[in-house]
């Protein structure tokens, strides 16, 4: 198998990191997540009552580069985001409701858009939004290039790094129901994107998006177990005082 230009193989996602609860509030949820040299910071506040016109439940979501003023594609990123999440948040216990998202980015090394939404999802998680399944993100690029040579038909690599990125054909975006092993969208970062049912080099990207989200799933479930555990020794240990 190629060997890719930091030293992964095909298949190999970054070092991942995830923690919730990072700003320590009670009045919102908070998390960290971070794959390879990509992180992101999200926070999430309690769901207000819409004082406008609007008749139903919405997703304000701003994401804030790491320098400089927002970009075209930060924007989009945005409005991919909120068009999931308004399909996986049950809104009918949050009626007439505004939901504030606020994702910083502090290091970027790829297609960002799947470490957002992570970022989000896991925010979202913190302060007990309900959700009507664990969605997970995970990029995907099509290439040729690897470190020292050009491969001679295009293959599939995960979690591609910024010089993959530049140097790939295509590349999309999957978010998968980690439950249901569902692909619930497909989001294109570049080219024509990577196809559902076309098989690369023998492999199918929707089987391969289905299989890294549920590994990372198993990550941050133990995560997420570990920051309820956290709180409630930290709730028991304030009621003895």
């Amino acid at each position: 198998m190629p060997v890719r230009f930091d030293g992964r193989t095909n298949f190999e996602c970054g070092i991942t990191s995830g923690e919730l609860g990072v700003f320590y509030s009670s009045l919102n949820g908070s998390a960290e997540y971070s794959i390879g040299l990509s992180k992101v910071y999200a926070t999430v506040w309690r769901p207000e009552e819409i004082s406008t016109i609007k008749y139903k439940s919405y997703i304000d979501l701003i994401i804030r580069p790491r320098i400089g003023h927002a970009q075209e594609y930060h924007k989009l990123t945005e409005y991919n985001i909120v068009t999931i999440l308004e399909k996986i948040i049950d809104f009918d216990s949050l009626s007439r409701s505004v939901i504030s998202i606020a994702l910083q980015i502090v290091s970027e090394d790829g297609p960002i858009l799947s470490v957002c939404f992570n970022a989000a999802v896991m925010a979202l998680l913190d302060l007990g939004i309900p959700m009507k399944c664990f969605p997970f993100a995970t990029s995907i690029a099509e290439t040729r290039a690897f470190y020292g040579y050009q491969e001679s038909k295009p293959q599939l690599v995960i979690d591609p790094t910024n010089i993959e990125y530049e140097k790939c054909m295509n590349c999309s975006t999957f978010v998968v129901d980690t439950k249901r092993n569902e692909i619930i969208s497909c989001i294109i970062n570049k080219g024509a994107g990577v196809s559902h049912n076309k098989h690369i080099d023998g492999f199918s990207p929707s089987t391969i998006s289905v299989a890294a989200s549920k590994k990372m799933y198993t990550y941050i479930k133990q995560v997420i177990m570990e920051s309820i555990k956290e709180k409630l020794i930290k709730q028991y240990n304030n009621s003895l005082f």
